[in-house]
């Protein structure tokens, strides 16, 4: 479901109320670091219900200024699950709630690191030299 003014507040409160939530971004590229690449959406599902916050798309749509810094704040504290969420949490961290994102007290849950390492056709899971 498409987050709107209407229905931001109570979602975000939903959002707050959870343990844990899965999240996934839609980015303007790959590289926050050199090429400056910021979130235009999040994507958060919390207790079988996945909705969407539009914040910077080109075409418009977007909730207002200050929105994703309020969702940043709902989703603190949350155990994090999703796709390459580190990735998704370096994006967030460069905004101006998102300094929370990096911290080493942020507990993940990452497909992408469980797939690997789950994945039954490598013959060792050691550290290769």
């Amino acid at each position: 479901m498409l987050v709107t003014d209407r229905t931001f507040a109570s979602e975000c409160e939903r959002i707050d109320r959870a343990d844990r939530a899965t999240i996934d971004i839609e980015s303007t590229g790959l590289d926050p670091y050199v090429a400056g690449d910021r979130a235009v959406g999040v994507a958060v599902e919390t207790g079988g219900r996945a909705v969407y916050f539009p914040c910077r798309h080109g075409s418009g749509g977007n909730l207002p200024d200050g929105s994703l810094d309020k969702l940043l704040r709902a989703l603190r504290g949350k155990v994090l699950g999703g796709w390459n969420v580190r990735y998704d949490l370096t994006v967030l961290s460069f905004e101006p709630e998102g300094y929370w994102c990096l911290s080493p007290d942020v507990e993940v849950e990452d497909g992408i690191i469980d797939a690997l390492l789950t994945n039954e056709n490598e013959p060792s899971f050691s550290l290769e030299a």
